[in-house]
């Protein structure tokens, strides 16, 4: 009863083969656990079908949203430094986060849960966008980046980390992950190029960890 929308997928288990991993969103002021889904399952699935794991999805991301409007809105640093943390923040929300990682099973489960999927760009996605543009924004009107197109340099510096997290969760089982598929080096990369773009020159960005 306190299930909202729900997706369910076989994952890789040792011993089984595959066993049943729902992922599901609760109603409002509600509560779930893997011992409460299953008690409610149990007269209803084989033992089999039974699931084995949950993941509660919580869309909103408060923590990161949080962190991106402290830097805009507050952060008292060159607009070049503020931005530097800002890719912090998007790799670590995009790439590394535990909800980031998700994203491929929202992407190809939106139709099943329409209300995730709009919750995740809602709250999450759009914020993103809007507070990281707006950072450049304001420093495009203080003189210290150059005009540019922000719509596609919106397109600029998301597409690459959520790339990232498409191939970093397609190819997760790779013992050389790390390496082919490095997080730090691909964030630094790429915002050098963004900082290069943005003030007409070769920066040498650094993340401000």
């Amino acid at each position: 009863p306190a299930v909202a929308e729900c997706c369910v997928i076989g994952v890789h288990d040792r011993a089984r083969g595959e066993v049943v991993k729902v992922f599901a969103t609760v109603k409002p002021d509600q509560q779930l656990t893997l011992r409460e889904l299953k008690t409610f399952l149990t007269d209803k699935l084989s033992p089999m079908e039974l699931p084995r794991f949950l993941a509660v999805i919580d869309a909103g991301f408060p923590a990161q949203i949080e962190r991106l409007r402290k830097l805009h809105r507050e952060d008292t640093r060159s607009h070049e430094a503020r931005l530097i943390a800002v890719f912090d923040v998007i790799y670590d929300a995009i790439v590394l986060s535990p909800m980031g990682r998700m994203a491929p099973l929202i992407a190809e489960t939106s139709r099943v849960m329409p209300g995730v999927a709009r919750s995740f760009y809602d709250t999450f996605i759009q914020t993103m966008h809007e507070e990281t543009t707006g950072l450049v924004a304001d420093g495009i009107r203080a003189g210290a980046f150059e005009a540019v197109d922000l719509e596609g340099l919106d397109h600029l510096i998301f597409g690459t980390p959520v790339n990232l997290a498409l191939s970093r969760a397609m190819f997760d089982r790779f013992d050389d992950l790390a390496v082919t598929l490095d997080v730090e080096r691909t964030k630094a990369v790429h915002l050098a190029l963004i900082l290069k773009l943005l003030t007409g020159a070769g920066a040498a960005a650094t993340a401000s960890g």
